[in-house]
C-alpha cells in the first residue's frame, strides 16, 4: 500500500470486528485475538502518524529548495537579459545571492545555469510561474529584489533587463507597482545621519 501503516490499521480492524461478529454468534470472547486486533491497530495508526509527520518535513525541505531555486533563476533570467555574461557579473550575482539567502553559489555554478537560461528563457518564466503556489512569499519577494539588484548592479538599467524584471515578477504574482517599490527602495540614495556637532 501507498502510506506505511494503513495495512496494519486493516488487519487490526479485521480482528477486533471479527472478534466482536463471533463474540455476538457465540457468547464467546476471543481475548487473544482482541488484544492482537488491538496492538496491531495501535501500530498501524503510530506508522501513519510517523509518516506523516516526515512528509511534512520533507515537504518543507523541498519549498525551501524551490524558493532558492526561484532566486538563483530569477538572477539568472535578468542578467542573460542581454544575452552575455561576463566573469565581473558572475561573481557581483555571487555576492548578492549571498547577501540575500545567506546561501553560497559559485559562480562556475551561475555560468552552467546562464547557458541554460540562455537558451529558452521563456521556458524558465512558464517554470517560475508553474511553481509558484509552491514558493514561500518570502522567497518570492526575495527573487524579485534578486532581480531587481541584479537589473541596477552596473549602475545602468537596459530595457530588456527591466522587461525581464517585470516578467518574473508577474510570474511570480507580483504587480508592476510592488516591483517600482522594489526599484525605489534600491535606486533612491541612501542617506547618511549627520551627528551633531
Amino acid at each position: 500500500m501507498k502510506y506505511p501503516g494503513v495495512r496494519a490499521l486493516l488487519i487490526g480492524l479485521a480482528m477486533i470486528i471479527g472478534t466482536l461478529v463471533v463474540l455476538l454468534a457465540t457468547d464467546r470472547l476471543f481475548y487473544v485475538v482482541l488484544i492482537i486486533g488491538a496492538i496491531s491497530l495501535l501500530k498501524g495508526l503510530f506508522e501513519l502518524l510517523v509518516y506523516a509527520f516526515k512528509s511534512k518535513e520533507k515537504k518543507a525541505e523541498h519549498h525551501a529548495h524551490l524558493g532558492l531555486k526561484t532566486v538563483y533563476q530569477s538572477m539568472l533570467l535578468v542578467a542573460m537579459a542581454d544575452g552575455k555574461l561576463d566573469q565581473s557579473e558572475l561573481v557581483t550575482m555571487a555576492d548578492i545571492f549571498q547577501q540575500l539567502t545567506a546561501q553560497n553559489i559559485s559562480p562556475e555554478e551561475l555560468k552552467a545555469g546562464a547557458e541554460a537560461v540562455g537558451a529558452d528563457p521563456d521556458a524558465f518564466i512558464k517554470e517560475l510561474k508553474r511553481n509558484a503556489s509552491q514558493v514561500e512569499l518570502d522567497f518570492k519577494t526575495l527573487a524579485v529584489r534578486a532581480a531587481v539588484h541584479i537589473s541596477v548592479c552596473d549602475g545602468a538599467l537596459a530595457e530588456a533587463e527591466q522587461a525581464r524584471v517585470n516578467d518574473i515578477a508577474g510570474a511570480l504574482g507580483f504587480s508592476p507597482v510592488q516591483v517600482e517599490q522594489v526599484y525605489g527602495e534600491l535606486l533612491q540614495p541612501q542617506t547618511a545621519e549627520v551627528a551633531p556637532a
